[in-house]
């Protein structure tokens, strides 16, 4: 990734970050997602209301502009997710190609 790209990044991080912060209002979050599995369990939807689709697209990018290989967030029943049916880890890793 290049400096201006990660520039970029980092500025659509932080305009999502000032939008997170307006889905808690008084210590309440309007966060919505949920990790549905599908079709016998060989699809996982994740469904969303808009504040809880941002909330994990920056988490999503804050991954992609650190590149620490290796770093993860975990979803599940215990955090934001409102109904997890399989637990999802998402991990930075660079590809063979990028070394």
């Amino acid at each position: 990734m290049n400096v201006d790209s990660q520039k970029s990044l980092i500025s659509i991080i932080k305009q999502l970050s000032d939008l997170d912060k307006l889905s808690v209002v008084d210590g309440i979050s309007s966060h919505f997602l949920e990790f549905e599995l599908l079709d016998s369990e060989k699809e996982l939807r994740i469904n969303g209301n808009t504040e809880g689709l941002i909330y994990l697209a920056k988490n999503i990018l804050n991954l992609a502009v650190k590149q620490n290989e290796g770093s993860h967030f975990h979803f599940d029943s215990t955090g934001v997710v409102d109904k997890c049916d399989m637990p999802v880890v998402i991990c930075f890793k660079r590809a063979e190609w990028n070394f």
